[in-house]
């Protein structure tokens, strides 16, 4: 799947797709569930999160757990230059790199944010 992926991406890039928003947007795509999935590990390893989260009903925890991990997905990219983006594509290991460098920055944050709105429920 990874290999079709990557595949897919370079023909796209080969086939004179020379638009450099449409390239951002499709490193985007394929990025951001990577993201989304790395922030859910971090939360679900992180003792702070156990710990503010641990009176909360299952439902509630996981609806808080799906928001904050979406908000960390539509920010990480903030934190990220065009190039590395690119870069990102085909080297796996920057690709790494920029996952957990853009969900912890961005993490923090989208937790603040999204914690007060739900305690309002």
């Amino acid at each position: 799947m990874k290999y079709c992926l990557s595949f897919a991406v370079i023909l796209t890039f080969m086939t004179g797709c020379n638009d450099a928003s449409k390239d951002l947007s499709i490193a985007k795509k394929m990025i951001k569930p990577l993201i989304n999935a790395q922030c859910g590990q971090e939360l679900d390893q992180s003792k702070l999160w156990n710990v503010s989260t641990y009176l909360m009903t299952a439902s509630n925890k996981l609806q808080l757990h799906k928001e904050v991990c979406a908000c960390v997905a539509e920010h990480a990219f903030t934190d990220i230059s065009s190039q590395d983006l690119m870069r990102a594509i085909i080297d796996e290991d920057l690709k790494h790199q920029l996952i957990q460098k853009a969900v912890l920055n961005s993490v923090k944050a989208c937790i603040l944010q999204i914690k007060p709105s739900s305690k309002d429920e």
